[in-house]
Formats: C-alpha cells, sequence, structure tokens
C-alpha cells in the first residue's frame, strides 16, 4: 500500500499521496493492482485504503491526492 507523507504545524496535519487507484479492477490479461498490493479483490482494496486513511487522518487536517484518485468508477461508488 502507498505510504501517506505528512508534515506537522501548529493548528493541523497536512498528508500528501497519490496512486490509490481505487475500484481499479487492472489490466486485461495481467496481473491487477489489487492482487500485487496484496488485497482480495478491488472492494477489498478500496475499502482498506479508506479504512486506513481515515484512522491516520484527522478531521481538521489536510488531505491532498496528487493523483490517480480511482479508475472505471462511477459516483455512485463514492
Amino acid at each position: 500500500m502507498n505510504k501517506l507523507l505528512h508534515f506537522n504545524t501548529s493548528k493541523h496535519k497536512c498528508f500528501f499521496f497519490s496512486d490509490p487507484h481505487l475500484n481499479h479492477e487492472g489490466p486485461k490479461g495481467g496481473i491487477p493492482l489489487w492482487t500485487s498490493r496484496g488485497y482480495t479483490s478491488p472492494a477489498d482494496m478500496t475499502a482498506n485504503i479508506i479504512k486506513v486513511t481515515n484512522e491516520i487522518v484527522g478531521p481538521d487536517d489536510d488531505l491532498f491526492c496528487l493523483g490517480d484518485w480511482c479508475l472505471n468508477s462511477n459516483e455512485v461508488q463514492f
């Protein structure tokens, strides 16, 4: 799983991360991303990324995703 980079400030924490690829099914005929990350399905990967992020990032913190938030998803999934 991707690591979160964080900077402490006096009022809140600021976190940066990238490429979670939420709900990424993976390539046709290749090794799916979620498999190489040790998950049993894209839904399992997405749920765990959100769970761990919510455990680390507080309600007053800032979180910046620097790219590739999701792939093959729709707004209903979020």
